[in-house]
Order: structure tokens, then C-alpha cells, then sequence
């Protein structure tokens, strides 16, 4: 995923810090130590109480006041391998003054976090916090849906500390509560995480992905074809770089269009349908079942407008984005008018004939901020499902950042199916 260099608008824009403040309460109702301190503890059990109301977290967390711990997901690897040192140095004293329970896992191999949470027993957890970079995310979010009690794991809210390169759920995540966003990373980092200490429990939207090797993945972020899905995927090489990577791999692109032949059929967004605000979920639906529109992916969709409300967008293009959420990282905005639970897909593409060298560099330039939905060569539209069918056979395909095998894919949202850490804009 993209992240441009913010250039003169970081210098000359406001910068957003955090500074620790200590405030000490005297109480002395009674003339002994004990019985003011049994009363004082009384008033934080009853105001922790009232604060856990507030915040929207889950009756049994309420009534055990707290008592239940968060699984923290360390990746060691994140933050070019400093994402433990980030979590002690940032993170853990704020959460001690909160009083927010937890526990740290370091995970070790590629795949722990996803099988960790499959045998998880949620009884024992407040919710899973992931410190790392989206990949670990998508990890969990899918062991999740592993589970044959996949629609209670949905149920624990997910947080997500910024220890990677991409960080877009995270980001999202505080689009979304109208807080601006930190500059520097260390700075960020406090951020979330007295958000996550204080967070409310919010609903988000999902998609469920259907891929030509027969996989069916969950996606809380995006899918990417053509230039974009190229720079996300081969700026791998250039990890050590950072966010960097994605900045030198882009230009490269750039200054060598190609050419991406297929089409995409969509079934358009529409406020009045009934199936878009929740997923009918029955105690026996299995994961398999998990959408209303989808047809296997050998089969045609029809697209007569007589009979079907599919329609079909052919190619060449040059650029193919669809998402779930408002930004692709800490830096980069896809789609500025999205929020956690819309209930639609955002897709967006530029076709070949408007792929100028020059209106390719405005789009990636645009994607520092949403200004790229400004110019006409972006087209866009909400979705409720869609396929993209590639005509070559070679070629990548991103979901969530991870690559999948190349050929037809096809995907549908899922409004509001999962729950997160996050904050609700305020009201003054």
C-alpha cells in the first residue's frame, strides 16, 4: 500500500502531541485511614462502573468490573523489529495508570497469532489488541472466522496498536473519531493506545473474499489489482526501507505503465435495500453461507438489466481498488468518505485510457490526503458485491495487504459484523 511523502503540508500543518498530566484527589470524610479508603474504593468501583456503561463495552465485561484481561499480539518483527521495545517504552505505563488488563504474547512464527486464537477460549478475554502492521490483523481476523464459534470470537473487540509499516486499520479507527492524527510514530503510538484504554465498542464492515484456487478469506481493509496491487506487492523487497518502500516502488511504476486487461462486474449500492445495514446470521450459518449475492465463481453473473441489477465496467485499467475502510495507512487516505460500518465496498479505478504518466503521479500524490476522488480520471461508486476478472494470467492480487493466487475474485461486504476498539466522534 502506497504511503506518499507528506512534503511541505506535514512541515507547515499543526502538530498534535501528548503531554502526561497528574492530578492527586484528597478524601477525608472520616477521621481513620480504613474506612476512608473503604469508601474511596466504593467510588472507584461505582465510577468504573459508569465509565464501562459509557463506553459500550459488553454486559459480562461490565459486571466483573473490568476483571477480564485484553490478548495483546506482539509481532517482534513489526516496526522494522522494534515493536516490543514501542509497547514497553509508549505504551505500558499508560495502560498501568488506565488500569487496562492485559496480557502480552510474543508471537513467534508466521501463523502463531491465527493459531493461538483458534483455540482461544473467550471467556477468559476482554478483547484482542494487535501491535504490528495490518498483516498480523488479517491474521487474526481469519483464525477468528476459523472458529466453529466464529459469531461469538466476532463479538471480542479488536484494537490495533501502530507497530508497522501500513497501520490502516488503526487509522481508520481514529479517522473516524475526528481526532487529528499524530505526526511522529512514537507520538501516534500514545495516541492509540489511550484510545484502546479508553475505548468504546464499535461495529466495523468486512468483506468476505472468494479466490480462483477456491479459498474464502475475510478482508477488513481492501483488494487491490493492477498498479496498486504491484507497488503494494513488490515494494516487499525494499522492506528495510519502511514506508519508504511503497514511495520508490510507485514511481517505478510510474515511469513503467502497463496495461491491465479484464473486467469488473458490481451490484451498485442502494440505502433502500434491506440486506445492507446487518449480515443475517442464524445460530447455524456457517461461514460458507456468508453471502447474499455471490454465485461460485465459475459461473456468469448476469448482467441484462432487464433481469439483473449487475453491471459490468470492461477494461483495460490501470488502477483497481476496492475497500471497506477510509485509509490504506497512517498516510494514505483511499477513500475520504467512508467510516467503519457504511455497509457498502468502496470501488474506485482508473481506466488505461486515462492513465497518463502524469495522472497517475496526481493519483498517488491525491492519495496523501483523499483529494485523488477530485479528478475526473478517478471514477468511484459504492458497492454491495463485485468480481474482478483478470484476462491474463499473470499478475498480482492484494488482499489486505496479502498476496492471492491471480485469476477471478470475487467479494461482498459484511455490515457491521465485527466489533472494534475505537471512539465515537464527539458532540459538543
Amino acid at each position: 500500500m502506497f504511503v506518499p511523502s507528506r512534503g511541505l503540508s506535514r512541515i507547515l500543518s499543526p502538530k498534535r502531541t501528548f503531554r502526561r498530566s497528574e492530578y492527586v484527589f484528597a478524601y477525608g470524610k472520616y477521621d481513620n485511614f480504613d474506612a476512608n479508603q473503604a469508601e474511596i474504593i466504593c467510588w472507584h468501583r461505582q465510577v468504573t462502573h459508569a465509565v464501562y456503561l459509557r463506553r459500550n463495552l459488553p454486559i459480562d465485561i461490565v459486571t466483573t468490573r473490568g476483571d477480564k484481561r485484553a490478548l495483546v499480539l506482539v509481532n517482534p518483527a513489526g516496526g522494522s523489529g522494534r515493536a516490543y521495545r514501542m509497547i514497553m517504552e509508549h505504551v505500558i505505563g499508560i495502560w498501568a495508570e488506565a488500569e487496562f488488563n492485559h496480557q502480552l504474547l510474543i508471537t513467534e512464527y508466521a501463523g502463531h497469532a491465527r493459531d493461538f486464537v483458534q483455540s482461544l477460549d473467550l471467556n477468559e478475554w476482554s478483547g484482542i489488541v494487535v501491535a504490528s502492521g495490518d498483516g498480523l490483523l488479517y491474521e487474526v481476523i481469519n483464525g477468528l472466522f476459523s472458529r466453529n464459534d466464529w459469531q461469538d470470537s466476532l463479538k471480542l473487540p479488536i484494537g490495533h496498536l501502530p507497530c508497522g509499516s501500513g497501520n490502516a486499520f488503526i487509522t481508520s479507527i481514529v479517522r473516524h473519531s475526528k481526532q487529528p492524527i499524530a505526526d511522529s510514530m512514537s507520538q501516534y503510538l500514545i495516541q492509540c493506545a489511550v484510545l484502546i484504554a479508553t475505548h468504546q465498542v464499535l461495529p466495523f464492515d468486512m468483506a468476505v473474499i472468494d479466490t480462483c484456487d477456491g479459498q474464502r478469506v475475510f478482508s477488513l481493509l481492501s483488494v487491490e489489482w493492477a498498479v496498486i496491487a504491484d507497488v503494494d506487492c513488490d515494494s516487499e523487497k525494499y522492506r528495510f526501507l519502511g514506508g519508504t518502500r511503497f514511495t520508490v516502488e510507485a514511481i517505478k511504476r510510474i515511469l513503467r505503465p502497463r496495461v491491465y486487461n479484464g473486467y469488473i462486474d458490481y451490484l451498485p449500492y442502494e440505502v433502500t435495500d434491506d440486506t445492507v445495514q446487518s449480515v443475517q446470521i442464524t445460530p447455524n450459518t456457517t461461514t460458507a453461507q456468508l453471502h447474499r449475492h455471490l454465485l461460485p465463481l465459475n459461473e456468469p453473473i448476469p448482467i441484462d438489466s432487464s433481469t439483473s441489477k449487475w453491471r459490468r465496467i470492461d477494461g483495460p485499467f490501470a488502477y483497481v481498488l476496492v475497500t471497506s475502510k477510509s485509509a490504506l495507512s497512517k498516510d494514505t487516505v483511499s477513500s475520504p468518505q467512508s467510516s467503519l460500518a457504511d455497509g457498502y465496498l468502496t470501488l474506485q479505478f482508473i481506466r488505461t485510457r486515462d492513465s497518463s504518466r502524469m495522472n497517475l503521479a496526481k493519483m498517488f500524490i491525491g492519495l496523501d490526503d483523499g483529494t485523488h476522488f477530485d479528478y475526473d480520471f478517478v471514477e468511484w461508486m459504492p458497492v454491495r458485491a463485485f468480481r474482478i476478472v483478470p484476462s491474463e494470467t499473470d499478475g498480482n492480487l492484494m488482499v489486505d495487504g496479502e498476496k492471492v493466487p491471480y485469476g477471478p475474485l470475487q467479494g461482498e461486504v459484511l455490515p457491521s459484523i465485527a466489533r472494534c476498539m475505537g471512539k465515537q466522534p464527539r458532540i459538543d
